[in-house]
């Protein structure tokens, strides 16, 4: 095998691991998305339920606003329709002075409650505007939280896309190693092939002339052996 190719081989076996390290980091990077979907998903669905639930106080606060604001007018009407027949009685049974003192203590205590329900007016009122800055809040929170989710999977696409395109790239490498490979394995089956041809050859060369050589001997024995009868004769 000429060092070229033992080159080649190595280099294309380095790719060859490149590819599975891209190919784990696929893996990964797939993992990643899955987690930060359902960490979005999760989020939306935390946030989907404290929107609700904010929205639900909302509306019963709301609701027992109206309900009270409907029993204050009622409250009131009943109010003055007591003070009109408190005044016609006290006109009855008690002198300028009584009706006065009476009625101005009436209307203090008219007061006292009007300011009471002005109070729990306002605290109410408090309570609407923060239910609705929690409700605006959320849904700023919610808002930013997608966006960031939003930037972060693009991101993701983007890397695992040149992660595909890398992975094309280094796959039709891959293949081209395999080929090459195969390749090789049949030059150096043909090569082992060769040998053995070589190495047979030699061994009927080899049994050949040791066949040779013994004739050789043979004949060179016969030949001293005539030698020698002619000589003593």
């Amino acid at each position: 095998m000429e060092i070229d190719d033992i080159k080649k081989v190595v280099n294309r076996k380095r790719t060859y691991t490149e590819v599975e390290n891209l190919r784990e980091k696929v893996a990964w990077k797939n993992s990643k998305v899955i987690k930060l979907k359902v960490a979005q998903d999760t989020a939306c669905w935390n946030l989907k339920e404290k929107v609700q639930q904010v929205e639900k106080q909302h509306e019963v606060s709301s609701g027992q606003y109206k309900d009270e604001l409907k029993l204050r007018s009622e409250n009131l009407k009943k109010l003055s329709s007591t003070r009109e027949v408190y005044i016609e009685h006290l006109k009855e049974t008690l002198g300028q002075n009584a009706l006065y003192d009476a009625y101005q203590k009436y209307e203090q205590l008219v007061r006292d409650v009007m300011f009471k329900q002005q109070q729990a007016d306002e605290k109410r009122k408090q309570l609407i505007e923060s239910l609705q800055d929690k409700v605006s809040i959320s849904s700023n929170h919610q808002s930013q939280l997608l966006q960031f989710f939003t930037a972060a999977k693009q991101q993701t696409k983007t890397e695992l896309s040149d992660l595909k395109a890398r992975l094309t790239v280094v796959q039709t490498q891959k293949d081209e190693l395999l080929a090459s490979v195969a390749e090789l394995n049949r030059s150096i089956d043909n090569y082992k092939y060769d040998l053995i041809k070589r190495d047979k050859m030699i061994e009927n060369l080899q049994e050949e002339m040791k066949r040779n050589i013994e004739e050789y001997n043979r004949h060179c024995s016969e030949a001293r052996k005539i030698i020698a009868q002619l000589e003593g004769e």
